[in-house]
């Protein structure tokens, strides 16, 4: 009699006939056999998300291999532990559907069960000094500031529900968004407001799925009554974390609590993400905080000035903020710069100091392009294999996942059009490239130590 994963393999054979490489790599290789009773297969899936996947898109190529392996009456279940105990849903490959799928008995699981909020204590995450007070207001933010004072004083009672904020790097949001939460929290130091980066919520999702702690996540974040969170754009493409948020996105709202958001981009010009997710982005009110122009450029390097207990002279500031217009955070480096300057020589902040610190701060020397074959270089030697390699058609694991990471980073950290990327790798189309990404986020998202192994790539690599 066959062994489970023995089992398992033989029907692992027959399926990879039958579907793309990127396909069997993402959603067949995560699973293991977990046991053989008879004709009936039990195999032990990573996630609900992945029962899901394999329902709606491989019932046809389970059927076939099972029926192959096992013969006519085999039957394959699934058993799922990310809800904390394991959950089964059994197919029966005795006589194809109209559809040609398996006859299915899926569990419904309500991860939003009533829990009571009393003796909950959540620590906030708020930076003490991200306050509305040290917030510079002008052209470019007062509408955004108008509008989260308002948020602050009654969160959830608001039409500004969500509320999404969205502007360039450096130019304030994490700063006022943060400010929402730690006004709500001075006005209500019994509500559970919470703020967190999209990189932190992926975090904490991959370890309660490993963990086998779903349960735990999704409650914990059904009682937050102010829930922040920063950098919404590092969510994309995260189809399970994504998919979490959702639930605990429309949890809040139909509560009545409130959802403050921020990002780099406005939602429609957001890609990664279901059109379900963004609908409910823009549902309630997308403001933008812009670049700050001479005058607010001003107020904030006088106010970092007065916060540091520094005493600017008012040509060295005007100096600054004219000659300085990033954003509010280069102005901040260029400031920290002059001081450190000062307090080592031991000179005086002077317009001359000034104008020095200035022109190396802002003509520093930029770093070296990344390029595809540079990451096709650092990746190969990250595995100890020829770059050649990755070009050739072959199927051996290690060739195939050193392939897909440097796919997935030529398309994160380069400006090359998916079709070039496919080429550059082994004359592949840009639809093998968009299979590819999608599989190692996948990856990042689902194993802990993947993830780790591509940051440290990536990291070399900047």
């Amino acid at each position: 009699m066959l062994a489970p994963q023995a089992a398992w393999n033989a029907c692992l054979d027959e399926i990879q006939k039958n579907v793309s490489e990127d396909d069997f790599f993402k959603w067949f290789e995560p699973i293991k056999a977990f046991d053989l009773q008879g004709s009936a297969l039990t195999i032990e899936v990573p996630s609900a998300y992945f029962t899901e996947i394999l329902e709606k898109r491989y019932l046809d190529q389970l059927t076939l291999a099972i029926r192959k392996v096992l013969g006519e009456k085999a039957q394959l279940k699934y058993m799922c532990k990310t809800a904390g105990i394991p959950n089964t849903s059994s197919h029966k490959a005795q006589g194809p559907k109209i559809n040609g799928g398996f006859e299915t008995d899926l569990p419904t699981y309500d991860p939003f069960k009533i829990v009571p909020l009393r003796d909950f204590v959540v620590d906030p995450q708020l930076n003490s000094a991200y306050t509305f007070d040290s917030y510079v207001v002008g052209e470019s933010n007062k509408m955004a500031v108008s509008v989260a004072e308002q948020v602050a004083k009654a969160p959830g009672k608001t039409s500004f529900n969500p509320l999404f904020v969205w502007g360039g790097p450096g130019v304030g949001k994490t700063h006022l968004i943060q400010a929402i939460g730690a006004e709500a929290k001075a006005n209500n130091r019994d509500m559970n407001v919470a703020y967190l980066s999209a990189d932190r919520f992926m975090r904490q999702y991959m370890d309660a799925n490993v963990g086998k702690n779903i349960n735990g996540f999704m409650h914990f974040y059904q009682r937050i009554e102010l829930l922040i969170l920063d950098d919404v754009q590092g969510l994309a493409g995260k189809v399970g974390t994504c998919d979490a948020f959702f639930q605990i996105f429309n949890h809040l709202l139909q509560n009545g609590r409130q959802v403050v958001l921020a990002s780099d981009k406005r939602p429609a010009d957001l890609t990664g993400f279901e059109e379900r997710l963004l609908s409910r982005f823009k549902s309630g009110l997308v403001v933008d905080v812009q670049q700050p122009d001479k005058n607010m450029r001003l107020g904030i390097v006088k106010a970092k000035a007065d916060a540091d207990g520094l005493d600017l002279p008012d040509d060295v500031a005007q100096y600054v903020a004219a000659n300085v217009s990033g954003n509010a955070r280069e102005l901040q480096g260029t400031l920290v710069s002059l001081l450190a300057y000062s307090t080592v020589t031991r000179t005086e902040l002077t317009l001359d100091l000034a104008q020095k610190i200035v022109s190396e701060h802002v003509s520093r020397p930029k770093k070296e392009m990344i390029t595809k074959e540079g990451i096709v270089d650092v990746v190969c030697d990250y595995f100890k294999i020829e770059p050649v390699s990755i070009q050739k058609n072959t199927k051996k694991r290690e060739i195939v996942v050193a392939r897909q990471i440097s796919m997935y980073l030529c398309k994160k950290l380069t400006n090359d059009s998916l079709s070039t990327i496919g080429k550059f790798l082994g004359n592949r189309n840009h639809s093998t490239v968009v299979y590819a990404c999608r599989a190692v986020e996948g990856l990042i998202e689902t194993d802990p130590k993947f993830a780790e192994s591509v940051q440290a790539i990536e990291d070399s690599l900047k």
